[in-house]
């Protein structure tokens, strides 16, 4: 019988990282396979301290207070992640079709979101005070599904770029993915991003169905589509922290 195997790392504690005028969440991990101590930053903004299998705790502590500067400058630049709520209320659009449609918010009924044309709003029912940020979540997956799919196709249709199926997943770090056999997989998140930063995702994988990886003529292909496809770029990697933290379950 085939051993089963065991996870290297296990989370030890989760608290408040405080160094001198610097407070972050964090994590602890010990790790028999890492080699030296590690400082990370997550996707939430959290503070993860690796250490190896025997290293003591105040070590790494110590490992860490060296770092302060570091852990100031990059977690100011993130900045702190917010409720999905919240940030819907703040920003008070979602992207739809190459808009920004407005948000209307409703309490009464169910769950769930309906789309008027005229005039072009997104009416979501959601009352927080029965139900949770993950309700929520699943209203916009539910939108994100039914709506970037339908957009991945008409913008495919603009340039005759035949797309077999396409997803809307629930990824960690990544935007998009496009496979060999011309399936495209989207993150939800997209219409969280302004329009043109959405449509310009959609057209990075739609790039990949003429060169399957990032070359110099990958970026050619990509800015014939896109023709501001650096400048997109530039921006999408300013908020991508800021908008992959929203919905996640520690929030």
């Amino acid at each position: 019988m085939e051993k089963r195997k065991t996870k290297s790392i296990q989370k030890l504690e989760k608290g408040i990282l405080r160094l001198d005028k610097l407070s972050v969440p964090y994590r602890l991990n010990r790790s028999d396979r890492a080699r030296y101590v590690r400082l990370t930053i997550n996707r939430l903004n959290e503070v993860v301290l690796t250490l190896p299998t025997g290293c003591s705790l105040d070590h790494g502590l110590r490992f860490v207070k060296k770092k302060s500067e570091w852990l100031q400058r990059h977690l100011e630049k993130a900045g702190t992640p917010i409720a999905l709520s919240r940030f819907l209320k703040n920003r008070g659009f979602v992207s739809l079709d190459g808009r920004e449609i407005p948000i209307v918010w409703r309490s009464e009924g169910e769950a769930g979101f309906m789309v008027s044309d005229s005039p072009a709003e997104v009416e979501i029912v959601w009352d927080p005070g029965r139900y949770d940020e993950s309700d929520l979540k699943a209203v916009l997956r539910q939108f994100a599904s039914e709506t970037l799919a339908r957009r991945t196709r008409e913008l495919a249709a603009r340039h005759d770029l035949p797309v077999n199926q396409v997803s809307v997943r629930d990824q960690l770090s990544r935007w998009g993915s496009c496979s060999a056999k011309r399936n495209i997989s989207l993150n939800w998140r997209l219409i969280l991003l302004p329009p043109e930063i959405k449509d310009y995702v959609i057209w990075h994988e739609l790039a990949h169905l003429l060169e399957m990886n990032h070359s110099p003529q990958f970026w050619k292909e990509l800015t014939a589509l896109d023709p501001n496809a650096r400048k997109h770029d530039r921006a999408l990697s300013k908020i991508t922290n800021r908008i992959m933290a929203l919905g996640r379950s520690e929030i």
